[in-house]
């Protein structure tokens, strides 16, 4: 059986390399190989970005891809990251990215909240200004038997998508088992 995801140990990488990546892959945007670094290394917060007013908070509705569970975050974290960021101007004068959000306190991309914006950071870099998403006006709503109607039909994709989910256990293994692979059942 392999290693649970958050028990791997991943190259971290530094502003050279993406400079390196930058300029061999010139073909490329680079907002796609940021992106791509990001996904596979997470993001940490530190308290200070997440306490920017209202923004949509990550929906855990069916996998949360963090490389640490729900029970080891950070409580200043859990349930209070943004599900995307938006990442824009700094270091490579990036055009505006969404990127999803994993959380990973030992990643080197680092969201900070400078004096006046939110900042992410590969060490001492700004990356670019970070905006997080807005939440949708239904959120408000309730269905009739008092669910919230995000708990139902989250948006991913900066409000763009729906993501409905209409089985929400895993199919193949019991309520408390599951593959190295996924966390269905545990976030159900």
């Amino acid at each position: 059986m392999s290693a649970p995801l958050h028990s791997i140990r991943f190259h971290k990488t530094s502003l050279d390399e993406l400079e390196a990546l930058e300029r061999r892959f010139r073909q490329i945007p680079f907002e796609a190989i940021l992106k791509q670094d990001i996904l596979r290394l997470g993001i940490d917060f530190d308290q200070g970005s997440l306490s920017q007013g209202d923004y949509k908070q990550k929906d855990y509705f069916i996998f949360t891809f963090d490389y640490v569970p729900l029970d080891s975050q950070s409580g200043d974290v859990r349930f209070k990251a943004p599900e995307e960021i938006r990442i824009q101007g700094g270091h490579f004068d990036l055009r505006p990215t969404i990127v999803s959000v994993r959380i990973n306190p030992e990643s080197p991309y680092k969201v900070k909240r400078s004096a006046d914006r939110i900042e992410l950071f590969l060490n001492d870099t700004s990356l670019g200004a970070v905006d997080f998403p807005p939440i949708p006006a239904y959120y408000q709503n309730k269905t009739k038997s008092g669910k919230a109607v995000g708990e139902i039909a989250p948006v991913i994709e900066w409000g763009y998508l729906i993501y409905l989910t209409v089985f929400r256990n895993c199919q193949y293994f019991g309520k408390t088992e599951e593959c190295a692979f996924c966390d269905i059942n545990h976030n159900y």
